[in-house]
């Protein structure tokens, strides 16, 4: 089944989870071009009524660079862990998920990133298939681009999250390399007692703590999978600059951990992807995308070595 036709098997929970928040949540209010952080984030609106029978609503909470941003927020309110100046701190991501793991029961534990929507109603039933020996610690799903992602987004997922499924063990490394500790969470889910007995994600960390996890369970003697048939939508048409800022953190994460994900050349993995799409790209005659694949590709690198160079001038200064 080709990305749209998918798609419109799933426009109505596009609706209902990405369009629309859920009633008495609250809302994320866009403010127009010009700002800094144009979305408001309000709590729920108060039962009180206005004297045009309207509800009133409240102060925002804060205000934050995305609607996905917003709704981060307005989960961690509703968990009580809300405090002023929480938006900015890069831990948001990890105490929501602390929280909801502590709140969730069950032998699994499953993460779902806000941006990313299943294909359909089997995505939790696949990734349990991906369980399939007592050894596989955790699994991860497919990510398939949204039907307006640039044609290099599109491609770049195909790279990434082929449609062939795999299990591997720490004596693979030599084989796939970086790709070893290659784990999303925007679709995955772990084994309870395994992921709590590891530690839970890196904390403070400020991107990858799927990547680390992988490696910590790696490196404890267990299996990971990858199972295709679990697939979301999911994919970002990010600026020159939002690339740039993303791998830098990439790049210092890989230098920081880097006595954790032995065998790990990203730079290699990252050519053959780089040859990959080109390829496609003109192949399908897909000029104009090339090139922005081209300086998206060199906005990547040169942030991922800005990073690890960041993390080396920390390391000398004995950080």
């Amino acid at each position: 089944m080709k990305n749209q036709e998918l798609f419109n098997t799933a426009a109505d929970c596009v609706e209902l989870s990405v369009k629309r928040l859920p009633s008495g949540f609250g809302s994320v209010r866009y403010l127009g071009k010009g700002r800094r952080n144009p979305y408001a984030v309000h709590p729920p609106e108060s039962s009180a009524k206005t004297t045009q029978s309207q509800s009133r609503r409240p102060p925002a909470l804060c205000y934050v660079c995305s609607r996905e941003t917003g709704i981060k927020i307005l989960m961690i309110y509703h968990a009580g862990l809300y405090t002023p100046g929480v938006e900015s701190d890069p831990d948001i991501l990890n105490r929501l998920y602390k929280k909801a793991l502590r709140q969730s029961g069950g032998d699994y534990v499953m993460f779902l990133t806000q941006d990313a929507l299943p294909v359909d109603k089997y995505c939790i039933e696949n990734l349990l298939k991906g369980f399939s020996r007592p050894d596989i610690a955790g699994v991860y799903g497919r990510q398939i681009a949204w039907p307006d992602a640039a044609p290099y987004e599109n491609l770049t997922r195909q790279f990434n999250y082929p449609d062939q499924g795999r299990v591997w063990r720490e004596q693979d490394i030599p084989r796939y390399g970086v790709k070893s500790y290659f784990f999303s969470n925007t679709c995955s889910m772990y084994r309870r007692d395994i992921y709590e007995k590891a530690g839970g994600f890196d904390r403070p960390i400020i991107t990858n703590e799927d990547m680390m996890m992988a490696a910590r369970l790696i490196h404890q003697g267990y299996a990971l999978a990858y199972v295709p048939e679990a697939a979301v939508y999911h994919s970002h048409n990010n600026t020159l600059f939002q690339d740039y800022k993303r791998n830098v953190k990439i790049g210092y994460v890989m230098r920081r951990y880097s006595d954790q994900l032995t065998g790990a050349q990203a730079d290699s993995e990252g050519m053959r992807m780089v040859r990959f799409v080109g390829k496609e790209l003109i192949g399908e005659r897909h000029f104009l995308s090339l090139g922005a694949f081209c300086m998206h590709a060199a906005v990547k690198l040169a942030g991922n070595r800005a990073g690890k160079a960041r993390r080396k001038r920390e390391e000398k200064k004995g950080k």
